[in-house]
């Protein structure tokens, strides 16, 4: 007695679909972790300052910076104001501030004002700025002197030289008379007579 095996055939249907969900599952599992990666890498570039965002801040700290040292030098030189000796005499004071090529007096000025000027002043120089300019006012006296010693000046000479003078004036007036004669002589004679005694110069030589 032969039985009959009964033999289950696989869906073809059934197995399409489960492998349709399989691969539309994987799809979706790789877009979600693409997704979760960019999303962390967004994040840490926007922690991270860029190239420009980075010159940006450097370039909002360089004024900052500057008006810092611009600070610290008022500090420094307000310090060294106050350690520099000034001289209490205002003749003194005007005299070291003629040597610099100051104003010796302001509209207003008083001794104390114009102490507290030269302070102000030195301690804004430094001592090769003040060696230059009193090297430039030496020589800018200097220049003034050697001018002064090209002026023009008249003395009275020796008896001498006004005898000298005496015996020339004898002797080139009345020959400087004589001269004048002729030329006014000379300028009466017509325009033709000359020319034609000129030619006759020219003939004979």
């Amino acid at each position: 007695m032969i039985q009959d095996e009964t033999f289950s055939m696989p869906n073809r249907r059934t197995t399409t679909l489960d492998n349709a969900e399989r691969v539309h599952s994987e799809l979706l599992s790789q877009t979600t972790s693409r997704q979760t990666h960019e999303h962390q890498q967004a994040s840490t570039s926007a922690n991270i300052p860029t190239r420009r965002e980075t010159e940006t801040v450097r370039l909002e700290d360089q004024p900052l910076a500057e008006d810092q040292q611009a600070l610290l030098a008022e500090f420094e030189r307000r310090r060294r104001a106050r350690q520099i000796h000034v001289s209490t005499d205002d003749v003194e004071v005007k005299a070291n501030l003629r040597q610099l090529g100051e104003p010796i007096c302001l509209f207003g000025e008083g001794p104390a004002e114009r102490r507290e000027r030269l302070r102000n002043l030195i301690s804004r120089l430094s001592d090769d700025e003040i060696a230059q300019k009193l090297r430039k006012k030496e020589e800018h006296e200097k220049r003034s002197e050697d001018k002064k010693e090209e002026v023009t000046w008249y003395h009275e000479g020796p008896e001498e030289l006004q005898i000298a003078r005496y015996w020339i004036a004898q002797y080139s007036l009345p020959r400087a008379k004589e001269r004048i004669q002729k030329l006014k002589e000379y300028v009466a004679v017509p325009e033709v007579y000359r020319t034609a005694k000129i030619q006759d110069l020219y003939r004979r030589l």
